[in-house]
């Protein structure tokens, strides 16, 4: 039986990424005990997965969509928890020092906003596929841009002290 796990609604995305935004006037902090990448960092990664699932969820054939267990998967969006350090951002969504500016973060937040409003039209059944969790569906992706942005902010304030 496959749990239910609560969708939240997109306001509440929203909300988180504008809390990350307004972290960017300390893009250049970093706290080598915390992490080993800037406030800057964080916030552009954090976007940048954002935008991948977004656009990947819209590119999906939601007839492709098969359901399987997944107990990490599970986990974290039961609990809303990503452990620290068990990860490594993919190159799609590692941020080179060059593209965190306030001007290109600016942008990214632009892009995530405008993509948010379309992504909640598509079929429930669209998704996108994950390296350790695997196949994740519209309403679960919501879930795990939620838990994925605030683990990033959490590091975000611990980095800031």
């Amino acid at each position: 039986m496959k749990l239910k796990i609560f969708m939240p609604d997109s306001q509440h995305l929203l909300d988180t990424i504008t809390e990350m935004e307004s972290w960017i006037t300390k893009k250049d902090l970093s706290n080598s005990q915390i992490s080993q990448s800037s406030v800057g960092w964080q916030i552009a990664h954090s976007l940048k997965v954002a935008n991948n699932i977004i656009k990947l969820l819209a590119k999906s054939n939601p007839d492709d969509y098969q359901w399987t267990f997944n107990l990490i998967r599970t986990l974290c969006l039961q609990f809303r928890y990503f452990p620290r350090g068990k990860a490594k951002a993919p190159r799609a969504v590692d941020p080179k020092i060059e593209e965190i500016s306030t001007e290109s973060l600016n942008e990214l937040f632009f892009k995530v906003r405008t993509r948010l409003d379309s992504v909640t039209n598509i079929h429930p059944n669209s998704f996108f596929d994950h390296a350790y969790f695997g196949k994740i569906k519209r309403d679960d992706a919501f879930l795990f841009m939620l838990v994925h942005t605030k683990h990033h902010l959490k590091i975000i304030k611990d980095i800031a002290g």
